[in-house]
């Protein structure tokens, strides 16, 4: 069984989800139908980082929609879709190939969003860590680092600019 841990919280994924739905199905019944009335009926299909992308109806805003889900968990790591220009434009520099990832990715999240914004469900995008920039923990390892080169959230300069670095993310020059 595939879930993440959450400090004690087990979240399990899209297994669940699926084994309800193909269940449902064999019945004869939606997921909605055959589900409790319940304020959030939220979706998560968690793809495999490294591996392609699952293709399922899961994913279908339209069809969530009609099974009676009211809410996304989009499994997209949103804070690595961000340029850094505010912090500091050297980060991901004009022009790179390493800023056009991100560009291109921001764009691919973005799209996801809207059509599931676009059918009424809220999303509340997924994340287990904070993802930082190779370059950016490079350029200031002796700021944001303990002596073993890990990112130490109680160094001051961490406390300082990881929070606004995350406030800073729903903006795509941010």
């Amino acid at each position: 069984m595939i879930y993440h841990t959450l400090g004690t919280i087990r979240v399990l994924g899209t297994l669940m989800v699926s084994a309800i739905a193909s269940a449902t199905a064999l019945l004869g019944a939606t997921p909605a139908a055959a589900s409790p009335s319940l304020p959030f009926v939220f979706d998560m299909v968690h793809h495999n980082p490294g591996e392609a992308k699952f293709q399922t109806r899961f994913l279908d805003p339209t069809r969530l929609r009609a099974w009676g889900f009211n809410g996304n968990v989009p499994r997209e790591f949103v804070h690595s879709a961000i340029t850094y220009n505010s912090f500091d434009k050297d980060i991901f520099p004009a022009g790179s190939k390493e800023r056009a990832w991100v560009e291109d990715y921001a764009r691919e999240i973005d799209a996801f969003i809207s059509s599931m914004k676009a059918e009424g469900q809220t999303c509340y995008p997924f994340t287990d860590f904070i993802v930082l920039p190779k370059r950016l923990v490079e350029k200031y390892r002796a700021e944001i680092c303990d002596a073993k080169g890990r990112v130490d959230v109680s160094r001051p300069r961490t406390k300082g600019d990881v929070p606004q670095i995350v406030r800073i993310g729903g903006s795509r020059s941010g």
